[in-house]
């Protein structure tokens, strides 16, 4: 690491970057204009459409606040934005802006770019070429494996929605594509061509919930969700494995790759529950960014949970069967798991949802 100096010591003649090495400087969209340093108040954190988040996530962030602490790095390129209407509009480097922010940091140096003049684009808004140029981005960062192919698809359809157009042709979703470093980060035409028909098909699709931004997937997040239904319960207050005289409290993970597990623990707190005469109160969350991802997980919690449940039930009440009349087996091996006295709350997490939502187990 090159040296650091001091954030309210920093100035201009202080940095030693060199100009060749403009991460943007192939991008035909925007200009390089100066370098300047400014109150950190100046700069606005955009929403990371590319990755589909409000959020930064945690882990960039804990390895940047050590790096950061002491000071600015001198050969460290600025931070990326363009002026719209007097805001300087973050485009890259979201996560150490955001570690600028938790050290209060008073002064950050920029790097301010404008729209390039070529009419052949002029019909893409300024929020559209910033879409463009943060998923860009990535593609030319040190690390381009952390662009994927979800990650392009989200920003098309996003850029696309911005722009007013449901049915782009396939020419269209290539060029925007192109801009983004598709070619660079795919070099199979193959793979390109099935990122632009996963684009068109997302358009296409009225309930997608691509191109909506996601919010509070880190465990960070979820803990000052969960301080603040107690201060203000909305619809209930939610805790992380509490245990009153009434109610059992719970806060479980959802994953796709791992609802399994999680919702065969759920079954047996409902059982557990049941046991001590006690209610369950579960609040239900993803870690993912991607709003797709998140309603994935919800859809694969919901069928695993029935599944497993109609499985134990079933196994359990068989031997049953041979030692109780038809009756009464029927009664006992047709429980629903509706009949638990637990509920299940979806954390909102996806642009348009406001507040945590019973999960409906009905069939």
């Amino acid at each position: 690491m090159a040296k650091q100096i001091p954030y309210d010591q920093l100035s201009v003649n202080d940095l030693t970057v060199n100009y060749e090495d403009d991460p943007y400087s192939s991008f035909p969209l925007l200009v390089f204009k100066k370098i300047g340093v400014f109150p950190r108040s100046f700069f606005i954190n955009t929403t990371n459409h590319a990755r589909g988040t409000q959020g930064t996530g945690s882990e960039k962030g804990e390895a940047l606040y050590c790096t950061m602490e002491d000071g600015w790095d001198r050969t460290s390129w600025p931070i990326p934005y363009v002026n719209i209407d007097g805001a300087f509009q973050i485009f890259d480097r979201r996560h150490t802006f955001r570690t600028a922010e938790k050290l209060n940091v008073s002064h950050l140096p920029g790097a301010e770019y404008v729209r390039a003049d070529l009419p052949e684009w002029k019909w893409l808004s300024d929020r559209a070429v910033l879409e463009i140029a943060a998923i860009r981005g990535n593609v030319y960062s040190p690390v381009p494996a952390d662009a994927k192919d979800h990650h392009f698809v989200h920003a098309a359809v996003n850029v696309f929605k911005l722009q007013g157009i449901k049915d782009p042709n396939n020419d269209t979703v290539h060029s925007i594509l192109k801009l983004m470093g598709i070619e660079r980060r795919y070099p199979s035409p193959s793979t390109v061509k099935g990122i632009i028909t996963k684009v068109r098909n997302e358009l296409a699709d009225v309930n997608s919930v691509v191109g909506k931004v996601s919010h509070c997937t880190n465990d960070d997040d979820i803990k000052v969700f969960l301080k603040s239904t107690i201060d203000n319960p909305c619809p209930i207050t939610f805790y992380d494995n509490i245990e009153t005289d009434t109610t059992i409290y719970l806060l479980k993970q959802m994953d796709k790759g791992f609802n399994d597990r999680y919702a065969t623990d759920i079954l047996r707190k409902m059982c557990e529950a049941e046991e001590k005469g006690k209610k369950l109160i579960v609040l239900l969350y993803s870690k993912h960014e991607n709003s797709k991802k998140i309603l994935e997980d919800r859809n694969s919690f919901k069928e695993q949970l029935l599944y497993n449940w109609n499985l134990f039930r079933n196994a359990g009440c068989k031997n049953f069967k041979k030692i109780l009349n038809e009756a009464a087996f029927s009664h006992l091996g047709n429980r629903d798991i509706t009949t638990f006295d637990a509920e299940l709350y979806i954390k909102d997490q996806i642009d348009g949802e406001t507040e945590p939502y019973l999960l409906d187990l009905g069939v």
